[in-house]
Formats: C-alpha cells, structure tokens, sequence
C-alpha cells in the first residue's frame, strides 16, 4: 500500500475525532462522555446507582465505560497454594475463617471454588430431638456415615426417621427397635431407684 492512502487515512481519522469533541455526538449517534459523567462512575460503585444518576445511558453502556476507564473490578484467579489452603480449611473451618483468609473472595466465589474442586464442607451432627433413644440412633449414623434416609431404607420405616420421628404422639418403637435391629444396637433399661 502506499504512504499517501495511510497519510489520507490518519488525517480522516483526525477530522472526525475533532468533529465529535466539537458536536458532542459519535459517528453512530451515541452522545460523548462528559467529564462531570465520568466522575460519577469514579463517586459510585455500583452500576445500578450510576444508572439512576444517568438515566439516559444504559447499563450496558455503562459497564462498557466502567472498563475503558478501567473502573471494573478484577478478576482473581486461584492459585495453586490458594486451592491447597481451600481443600484444608473448607471442610472444618467456619465460613467467617474462610473469608478472613481470603478478603480477595465473596463467600458465593469461594463456595464456587471449593465446588469446581469437589470440596465439601463436613455435616453439622444431627439436631437433638429430646428422645435419649431416637437421639442415639442419630448419633451412630452420623458416625458411621449414614444420612437419616439411608436408616429408613435399611430398617425399612418409611420415612419416620428422615421426616421427622417425634411429629406424631410419641416415639414410634417398632421403627425404634428395626433401625436398632439394622444398626446392630441393644435396648437397656434402667431404674431409678426411689428414695
């Protein structure tokens, strides 16, 4: 190609720029960014606020803006170290430690993580119902492993330790005594001796 087409193309180039500062107005029609404007994005940090201060710009626009002026936020991404200490302290450690460990990260970015490396978190023991027997039963199969489902499928009790057990009257014995039959556990009875 020659000089002179690249010289005719910068200096078409040059006129339009001037054309637009002058009319205020792109060669699409799109209406030029103020100074005053560009502050307000710098003022708030949500798209949503600037859009109600800017009602004549979209969204879209918006974000497009927040990028040129290099407004958006980052994108972190994890580290190998930062996915070794994830994979120790996701399972055990409280949601509040996690996040001190991890400012750069919102809890739903780090719960993310942990799933794209198949981490899970351990499962709280079972809530104490008030009944000593129903009580232990929850207790042995949170220890070997068991969800309160897997002990009705096994014990064959539809559901009355999944759904609940103390609901109806009172404790149900018959289910009591097939979960024990399953989880290989005794009944013993104690007297309170009286004074």
């Amino acid at each position: 190609m020659l000089l002179s087409y690249h010289a005719r193309s910068a200096a078409l180039s040059e006129r339009n720029r001037r054309r637009i500062q002058r009319e205020g107005v792109t060669m699409s029609g799109s209406i030029v960014w103020t100074e005053a404007e560009i502050q307000t994005l710098h003022q708030f940090p949500s798209n949503l606020q600037v859009h109600e201060r800017l009602p004549h710009r979209t969204i879209k626009a918006i974000e497009h803006q927040r990028r040129k002026q290099s407004l958006s936020r980052k994108i972190h991404w994890w580290t190998a170290a930062e996915i070794s200490k994830l994979r120790r302290m996701y399972p055990r450690c409280s949601k509040e430690e996690i996040c001190a460990t991890f400012p750069h990260a919102t809890w739903n970015s780090i719960k993310h993580a942990a799933l794209r490396h198949s981490f899970r978190r351990e499962k709280p023991p079972y809530k104490p119902t008030g009944h000593p027997a129903i009580d232990q039963i929850r207790a042995k199969c949170y220890a070997i492993g068991w969800s309160l489902v897997d002990l009705d499928l096994e014990a064959k009790t539809r559901g009355y330790f999944a759904h609940g057990c103390l609901r109806s009257k009172g404790p149900n014995y018959k289910a009591i005594h097939r979960a024990l039959n399953v989880l290989q556990g005794r009944i013993s009875i104690e007297w309170v001796e009286e004074r």
